[in-house]
């Protein structure tokens, strides 16, 4: 089942590519539709997309665009300066999930503040109190925090945008 986000990228990305190859099918409602099936769900945004039909094709005699080559050249690009704001958004949400990962300051440089837990829970308790003041944190900062991905430069030895 596709999405709206899927629908979007996936006509995006059939039309572009037609312009380029006239191989290409033409993108209707239903072409569409399938495109955006395989996208639904997975780890693609609009603009780095758009921008994989241009990888794609810069390839000597490459073959006619596929939604798998799509999938492969976005997972591909790294997280930096042409991060759309939807991957930083995905990306930061990620690093949400662990309080205590340093993939967020290593990334941006950008140290978030060390929180005292309130005396008496349990480590769990502490754990998911620590995740609420980590997710306020990064929600309060994301303009800044996305600056950053976009403009420094990551520790030496940071290769991934994978937590």
């Amino acid at each position: 089942m596709s999405t709206p986000a899927a629908v979007a990228i996936a006509a995006a990305v059939l039309a572009k590519a037609a312009l380029i190859d006239y191989r290409m099918p033409k993108p209707d409602d239903a072409v569409i539709e399938v495109w955006a099936e395989v996208f639904a769900g997975q780890q693609v945004w609009l603009a780095e997309a758009i921008d994989a039909v241009a990888v794609h094709y810069r390839q000597p005699e490459a073959p006619r665009l596929m939604p798998g080559h799509i999938l492969k050249i976005v997972a591909s690009l790294p997280l930096g300066a042409n991060s759309s704001d939807d991957r930083i958004n995905h990306w930061l949400g990620q690093c949400s999930r662990n309080p205590y990962s340093l993939a967020v300051e290593d990334r941006t440089g950008i140290a978030p503040p060390q929180w005292e837990p309130p005396t008496g829970l349990t480590i769990a308790e502490s754990t998911d109190w620590a995740s609420q003041q980590y997710r306020a944190w990064l929600l309060d900062n994301r303009d800044r925090l996305a600056h950053a991905v976009r403009t420094h430069t990551p520790r030496t030895g940071i290769t991934s945008d994978r937590l």
